[in-house]
């Protein structure tokens, strides 16, 4: 919350935004359209009264977090452009008036202030900043009439509902043993659900493919779950890079990989640990091998696609990374040998800039801080970084996802049984 305040002052600050291309997340969210229309039927002005609700109260259940309405986003999630609204004062009246009903308990820490465009005095953005909901009282939605109340919370990028032990959690000071373990129960059963579904998905659509990820990322988006969700998550974003030769799209592929890149164990990139690793650790980075090794294999011997070898050896550079630095020789090894079959393959194919990037992502995970570091390889940052992290497209248009090319292939296909 705190480093979004130099951006929400004045309209100088609202583009930063876009320069700095500053993106949605846990506590921040763009609206490029008021949440009010006079025109629509009233039922639809009923549910977007409803869903502002909604958005200010999942915020206050996750820290707290800001809503610019007027500012456009691109298709990564980035702010794309400072539009304003019209009749911003008006629509400034409106959300302190929706957010003054039917949330329970009322929202104590709710600030609505309108930021004018310099050029036209009739538009502007409306800044809506909610607080953080008091320790052991979270904030619902109260449904119409006798409704039920609805609680809900903020993930990376979106909204959800809060599960039945997530509320009971959230009403309890300190979570109990007990208590930690039925979240977890219950976190785990939903994730299964959401393996499946990718499962499905993966070779038909890739929208819905993404939409499920998004789903999966709130798993990793809190701390408090345990090991045995975080290696849920990691199998269930690997449903999405299950045999990626029968066809993948790179975006698919490198919203499942920041998942299970996100549900590692924490340790440092540039010196040991100093805490005590486990076995629950290693499977964790076991697992995350498997679906890097992957992606980068299929993309190099089967699709001959650049994007998909990248996003799956980045996975595999991390993880040497940690190896080494850590002292995990068994998985050092086997990463070692992975990048160097898959080098061989590239190179049987004239994959040059495959064979460039492998190289560079290999052996840059034995850099010292200190240096010396290794070349980058020229023209190929956006295979070595990511597209997003550079903020640039790459070269050719992703792949869209496919059905086997040949009943043979399908039929090779196995199912890989999910842990219990």
């Amino acid at each position: 919350m705190q480093e979004l305040r130099k951006y929400i002052q004045d309209w100088d600050g609202l583009m930063a935004l876009v320069v700095d291309g500053i993106t949605e997340g846990a506590h921040l969210d763009f609206k490029r359209d008021a949440y009010s229309d006079p025109r629509k039927p009233q039922k639809n002005q009923d549910e977007d009264r409803e869903e502002l609700r909604r958005d200010a109260a999942s915020f206050a259940n996750n820290g707290g977090g800001v809503l610019l309405i007027g500012v456009d986003e691109d298709a990564q999630g980035r702010a794309g452009s400072i539009a304003g609204i019209p009749r911003p004062l008006e629509h400034e009246s409106f959300v302190r008036e929706v957010l003054s009903r039917f949330i329970e308990p009322p929202l104590t820490s709710l600030q609505v202030q309108t930021i004018f465009a310099p050029q036209d005095s009739t538009r502007g953005v409306v800044v809506v900043q909610i607080g953080e909901a008091e320790p052991g009282l979270p904030h619902a939605v109260q449904g119409k009439g006798d409704g039920p109340l609805d609680f809900w919370i903020r993930t990376d990028k979106s909204k959800r509902r809060m599960m039945y032990l997530q509320v009971r959690a959230s009403f309890r000071i300190g979570d109990t043993t007990i208590t930690q373990q039925s979240v977890d129960a219950l976190a785990i059963s939903e994730i299964h659900k959401i393996g499946y579904a990718l499962d499905d998905a993966r070779e038909e659509d890739e929208s819905r493919s993404l939409e499920l990820l998004e789903e999966l990322r709130f798993y990793v988006s809190e701390n408090r779950y345990g090991y045995k969700v975080q290696a849920e998550v990691i199998e269930a974003a690997g449903q999405a890079l299950h045999y990626p030769r029968a066809g993948i799209s790179a975006q698919v592929a490198e919203e499942a990989v920041n998942i299970i890149k996100a549900a590692l164990p924490s340790f440092h990139m540039q010196v040991p640990s100093r805490r005590k690793i486990t076995e629950e650790d290693l499977r964790l980075l076991q697992l995350a091998e498997m679906y890097g090794h992957a992606l980068a294999y299929d993309g190099a011997k089967y699709l001959k696609d650049l994007s998909i070898i990248s996003i799956g050896s980045r996975l595999m550079s991390k993880l040497l990374r940690i190896s080494h630095l850590n002292g995990f020789d068994g998985i050092k090894e086997s990463l070692l040998d992975e990048f160097e079959r898959i080098r061989e393959i590239a190179a049987e194919r004239n994959l040059g800039d495959a064979v460039k990037v492998l190289d560079y992502l290999r052996d840059s995970a034995f850099e010292k801080a200190e240096g010396p570091y290794v070349p980058e390889p020229k023209g190929l940052e956006w295979a070595i970084f990511g597209w997003r992290k550079l903020r640039v497209q790459p070269p050719s248009k992703p792949r869209s996802l496919r059905k086997p090319k040949s009943p043979q292939a399908s039929s090779s296909r196995t199912s890989r049984p999910r842990s219990k």
